[in-house]
C-alpha cells in the first residue's frame, strides 16, 4: 500500500464485536478501538475514521475503549451494515466475528477490518453548537426526472431523522472525507428502490446480490435507507451507486431560517438608534441619523440575500 511522506499507516483488525456503551455516539455512528490502536493512528478520541472491509467503506466516530484487546474493533450495527457484515452481533446470536488470516482456515470473515486517518474532520464548530444528527443512507442513481438537477431525494421518514422538509438543504459527506451541500426532496413512498437500472448499469456487490437473493427468498434483510443522486453531484464526493454516504443538516439554512426575527429586529434598532441621537449630536453631526438608517438598511438587505442564497 502506497503512503503519502507523513501519513499514518493504516492498521489491521481481526475481530468485530458490536458497540454495547456508546460513549461520544451524540448524533453520529462510532467504531470503538483500544488506546493502543489509538496511538497507532495518531488520533484524539472523536475524530473520525474510514473503515473497510473488502472493497466496501465508510465513515465513523472514534471511541476509545480501555478495555479493548489489540485485536478487536466493536461497531455499530449502522457501520457494519455499510461494509456489508449483516450479522446481529446481540442476543443469542453469534456475538464475535472472527478473520483468520491465510493458512488459519475457516473464519468469519474472509477479510480483515482496516482503519485508516479520514480526510473528514468532524463536525465543525457550528454544526456541533446545532446538534447535528448524521444518517447514513446508500447512493441510488437519481430518478429519471431529476437527471441533470442538483437534488438529493429521501424518504419522509429518512427526513425526519434529520429535521428537515422537503426544499431544505442538506450535507453529503463521502467516505474520503469530502462535502457538499445539495437541496433535498422527498421521495415518494411508491418508489421501491433498488430500480432495475441498478443492477444493468451500475454492477451491484456481491453482497447486494446477496441481499436481493434474500428478498426474492421472502426475507427482508438489514440494509441503510436510499439517497438519490444524480452523476453531477456525485462525481465531487467520488461516490458511487451502492455505496454508503453521510447525510446531515445544512447548518447556515438552519440559522438562515431564523433570520426573519433578525431582520425585523436589525431595522426596528436603525430606526430607534437614528430617533435617539440626541440633537447635540446631530447638530455636530447632522447626516449621523442617515448614516445609521443606512447601516441598517444594508444590513437588512444582506440578511434577505442570505436568506435566500441558502435555498439554492
Amino acid at each position: 500500500m502506497f503512503l503519502r511522506f507523513g501519513e499514518t499507516p493504516p492498521i489491521t483488525l481481526t475481530q468485530v464485536t458490536a458497540t454495547s456503551e456508546r460513549p461520544g455516539s451524540t448524533g453520529t455512528y462510532i467504531v470503538r478501538l483500544s488506546p493502543a490502536n489509538q496511538r497507532k493512528l495518531r488520533v484524539r478520541n472523536g475524530a473520525y475514521l474510514d473503515v473497510s472491509y473488502g472493497d466496501a467503506s465508510v465513515t465513523a466516530c472514534l471511541s476509545v475503549d480501555p478495555d479493548l484487546d489489540d485485536s478487536t474493533i466493536k461497531t455499530d450495527q449502522t457501520i457494519r451494515t455499510a461494509i456489508h457484515l449483516e450479522k446481529i452481533l446481540q442476543g443469542s446470536t453469534k456475538s464475535t466475528l472472527v478473520h483468520y488470516p491465510a493458512g488459519g482456515g475457516g473464519g468469519d470473515l474472509p477479510h480483515p477490518i482496516v482503519v485508516r486517518r479520514s480526510a473528514f474532520r468532524g463536525p465543525s464548530l457550528l454544526n456541533r453548537l446545532l446538534k447535528q444528527q448524521y444518517l447514513m443512507c446508500f447512493v441510488h442513481h437519481a430518478l429519471p426526472e431529476d437527471m441533470e438537477k442538483p437534488i438529493a431525494r429521501l424518504a419522509e421518514n429518512s427526513m425526519a431523522v434529520i429535521s428537515v422538509e422537503a426544499g431544505d438543504k442538506i450535507l453529503l459527506i463521502g467516505s474520503n472525507g469530502k462535502k457538499r451541500s445539495i437541496r433535498c426532496l422527498r421521495l415518494e413512498d411508491s418508489e421501491r428502490l433498488p430500480l432495475q437500472s441498478m443492477h444493468t448499469v451500475f454492477k451491484a456487490p456481491a453482497y447486494q446480490q446477496r441481499r436481493m437473493g434474500k428478498r426474492r427468498a421472502g426475507e427482508e434483510p438489514l440494509g441503510l435507507p436510499w439517497i438519490t443522486l444524480d452523476k453531477q453531484a456525485r462525481i465531487p464526493l467520488d461516490v458511487d451507486p451502492w455505496e454508503p454516504i453521510l447525510i446531515g443538516r445544512y447548518p447556515p439554512q438552519v440559522l438562515a431560517a431564523e433570520i426573519g426575527q433578525v431582520v425585523s429586529a436589525v431595522a426596528l434598532s436603525a430606526l430607534g438608534g437614528a430617533i435617539v441621537v440626541p440633537d447635540g449630536v446631530k447638530q455636530a453631526y447632522p447626516w449621523l441619523p442617515w448614516a445609521i438608517v443606512l447601516a441598517g438598511l444594508v444590513t437588512v438587505l444582506l440578511l434577505i440575500w442570505a436568506k435566500i442564497r441558502s435555498r439554492l
